[in-house]
């Protein structure tokens, strides 16, 4: 086992807002400082205040990096720039939760959405559809060599799917379960998390991804798939509370030619301001009546200034002004 480094001795509250205090942020109220502290905890704000730290430069003025799995993030110290407060910090942080909220509810439509349509279209062929290696690719029912790993991915999605539905303590599957009958493929996919819902799609034969696409704006598979395997890992963030505005995914997502698209660059691509923009590009197919974006676009009109927190570090165009309209083709 590899030596590890003693952990970080305990401090308090107090001693916790001194720290901060003698890093060069500003305090407004000690008080109010102290309790945001206690109800959210300092390792928690230290993600919101960290691009607030200074930037740490070569001899040739030149930005350094950090080494490690993240190589586009900047070493930083640990004082902070001038304009640094505790209380902007904190808005940020609620502004923050205001998004992640706004997020939660289009994925949760989308992921509905999504079920519905697979089950009715795969259901249609076969009620057993799910279970049926029939419609899933070949190269997912081989095993898989070299990493240790013996079951093939249809296999492993086929366990869990058992396990999903044995543990399941839904009214509709134990009506089934008591009554001995087979469990159709739009009682099943109840059970389902987002997670596998992705990884059924992406083993599903082209011919009924693409039915299935052609029920969500006509996208091609793939791009399909690489959406919702990216709204997968922003779903989790999500509802582990984890901070979300400036996240960067590892995969830029793929965008089609859709005019809502044109200002996303190679950056945004990794940002939220892409991630919002498929987001949207499912949520108003789905609902060409919703306002969902114009509750995303006033939420962020109440992001903070804080020092190094743009709209850039966002992945959008500007890093002083919001586009307006946030997407709209001719815009």
């Amino acid at each position: 086992m590899p030596h590890l480094q003693p952990a970080k001795p305990f401090k308090s509250y107090e001693e916790l807002l001194d720290i901060l205090n003698a890093r060069g942020m500003r305090i407004e109220s000690r008080t109010r400082a102290l309790r945001k502290l206690a109800q959210v905890g300092y390792y928690r704000l230290s993600g919101f205040w960290y691009p607030c730290r200074e930037i740490c430069f070569d001899e040739n003025q030149e930005a350094l990096k950090e080494s490690g799995e993240s190589p586009w993030r900047l070493k930083r110290k640990d004082t902070f720039v001038e304009g640094t407060s505790f209380n902007a910090v904190f808005d940020l942080y609620i502004f923050d939760k205001r998004l992640r909220l706004l997020i939660l509810d289009a994925l949760e439509r989308i992921e509905i959405y999504v079920r519905s349509i697979i089950a009715h279209e795969l259901g249609h062929v076969s009620p057993l559809a799910y279970q049926d290696g029939g419609f899933v690719l070949d190269r997912y029912k081989a095993a898989r060599s070299g990493n240790g790993l013996s079951k093939a991915p249809w296999e492993e999605w086929l366990n869990k799917q058992q396990t999903k539905i044995s543990k399941s303590k839904d009214e509709c599957i134990l009506w089934h379960r008591s009554k001995g009958k087979e469990i159709p493929f739009w009682v099943a996919i109840e059970t389902w998390d987002f997670g596998m819902l992705t990884r059924y799609f992406a083993m599903l034969k082209w011919k009924y991804k693409n039915m299935i696409c052609d029920r969500l704006g006509g996208e091609t598979h793939a791009v399909l798939a690489n959406w919702l395997t990216t709204l997968n890992v922003l779903r989790n963030k999500c509802a582990h509370h984890s901070r979300i505005w400036n996240m960067r995914v590892n995969s830029p997502i793929q965008l089609t030619d859709n005019g809502d698209f044109k200002k996303i660059d190679a950056d945004a691509r990794c940002k939220m301001y892409g991630l919002i923009a498929i987001t949207w590009c499912l949520v108003k197919t789905i609902g060409p009546s919703s306002d969902w974006i114009g509750r995303v676009e006033e939420a962020l009109k109440s992001m903070p200034s804080l020092p190094n927190c743009s709209f850039r570090a966002m992945g959008f165009p500007n890093s002083q002004n919001l586009p307006t309209p946030l997407f709209r083709s001719d815009s």
